[in-house]
């Protein structure tokens, strides 16, 4: 339009076959210098797009979603799953499925969930009613259980915890999406001419909003709605300088990522994902940190990938671990024989161990730079706790190591794990006085230690 500028008048268009980013200067002036500030409607078009609807919930897209938006692990999530199965809320919740059985009534479900939290969904309830038929997503049958869905069983909004009220209510939305109309946007494409360069503007209209209606979905949202532009019309661009930035490392992996990858390479089962990833946790060779749930790598678990890495890449090759899922799915399909595929593996491992068995070493001193050994972690974190038998001078003591080492002399003791040592009080050193180290104390039922260890002149036994 001739005249200043307005804000309903200003939108972002993009470069047609060019990327607007360029690593050069000179490459990036050159493309500046022809592009000019009047421009022009060169093209409309108007076609219609068809949003498609969700396939079929398995645990894989389940965890995922627990992870990525309600920032709850996937060991988590798997639990809470479990937990409303056995409240006979949903299906089964470790299946790898996406196709629905054939000949399922829909409309059963439908009914049933209708009433969910005071009504929520009745609306998109009495809608999916009004369908002669339904047409869900193909999806794949891997032949163990059918996808996650809510049962006939409707659970009250207040007899469920907020995460498990979460877990369900995307659930039961995930279900009637999926057997709902696709969602329809019109998309109208404006082709622009500046100069040599062209670009283009694409205004969304959602015009069958079908189940995002109910979802709360931002994703489909309309954008560009004020533009209004007709062919042949005169346009200005408004002047922007060249801006200089610095490109980014990529992001680190969530823990949905994770999953993703290790669903592509057949690392684990449905059933067993959430585990491998909350050992990794456990034994601290990753932590997690944020509301994204990032995956963060430890020292602990670097150096072992190194030296993994060194002494046998395939150890932490996806590929690995993804063959022998494979071959126990051949084993299951009748296309592979049980003593065969067990012979194999257990002739590849014995390999690869043997040689980790050669190497072990090299493991102890790849961990000495950034870890202590039990006993020098006992002599710098531990706390005097009696003096030694050989030396008289105190010996260490650390809750977790579960030893005790004398800072002077060779000496150390290990102790039991359980209970807790600790000085015996007067009624038990009367019980355990003439007792053999197998008897146990009247009081406390623990049973004796025999190592003599002397606290000042006077000498107490543990246990």
């Amino acid at each position: 339009k001739d005249g200043p500028l307005t804000n309903v008048d200003l939108f972002e268009i993009t470069p047609v076959n060019a990327d607007p980013s360029f690593f050069e200067r000179s490459e990036a002036l050159e493309h500046y210098k022809r592009i000019t500030l009047k421009g022009l409607v060169s093209e409309v078009k108007v076609s219609s797009e068809k949003v498609e609807v969700p396939s079929a919930l398995n645990t894989v897209n389940l965890l995922k979603h627990c992870c990525k938006c309600f920032n709850i692990s996937a060991h988590n999530g798997l639990q809470i799953a479990e937990s409303l199965y056995l409240q006979g809320y949903t299906t089964y919740p470790r299946t790898e499925s996406t196709r629905y059985p054939k000949n399922f009534n829909f409309k059963q479900i439908i009914q049933s969930t209708a009433s969910f939290d005071n009504n929520k969904y009745r609306e998109w309830s009495q809608e999916l009613e009004q369908y002669p038929s339904f047409s869900p997503p193909e999806g794949i049958d891997m032949g163990d259980h059918p996808p996650i869905i809510p049962t006939s069983n409707l659970p009250s909004s207040s007899s469920l915890s907020e995460l498990e009220y979460k877990v369900y209510d995307y659930i039961l939305r995930n279900f009637l999406s999926t057997i709902s109309k696709k969602p329809q946007i019109e998309v109208t494409t404006f082709h622009l001419s500046f100069g040599e360069t062209k670009y283009t503007l694409r205004k969304k209209r959602l015009t069958t909003p079908s189940f995002l209606k109910y979802t709360n979905s931002t994703k489909y949202q309309s954008c560009n709605d004020k533009v209004s532009l007709e062919k042949h019309q005169a346009l200005f661009i408004h002047p922007s300088p060249l801006e200089e930035k610095f490109t980014c490392p990529p992001k680190r992996m969530t823990e949905s990522n994770l999953l993703e990858l290790m669903d592509k390479f057949g690392i684990g089962t449905d059933a067993s994902m959430a585990t491998h990833i909350n050992n990794l946790i456990v034994r601290e060779y990753v932590s997690v940190e944020g509301s994204n749930r990032t995956i963060v790598s430890n020292s602990l678990g670097r150096r072992i990938i190194e030296f993994y890495n060194t002494i046998d890449k395939e150890l932490i090759s996806p590929q690995l671990r993804g063959n022998m899922e494979k071959a126990l799915d051949r084993i299951a399909k009748s296309q592979d024989i049980f003593e065969n595929v067990v012979s194999d593996m257990l002739s590849t491992f014995f390999k690869k161990f043997l040689n980790f068995k050669k190497n072990i070493e090299m493991l102890q001193s790849s961990l000495s730079s950034d870890f202590k050994t039990v006993e020098q972690s006992v002599l710098v974190e531990g706390k005097p706790f009696t003096k030694c038998g050989n030396c008289n001078r105190f010996m260490n003591y650390s809750d977790y190591a579960e030893i005790m080492k004398c800072q002077f002399c060779p000496f150390k003791c290990s102790l039991p794990k359980c209970p807790k040592p600790r000085k015996l009080n007067t009624t038990c050193r009367q019980q355990l006085t003439l007792a053999d180290s197998q008897t146990r104390c009247c009081s406390c039922q623990g049973v004796r230690y025999r190592e003599k260890l002397k606290l000042g002149s006077e000498k107490f036994s543990v246990y």
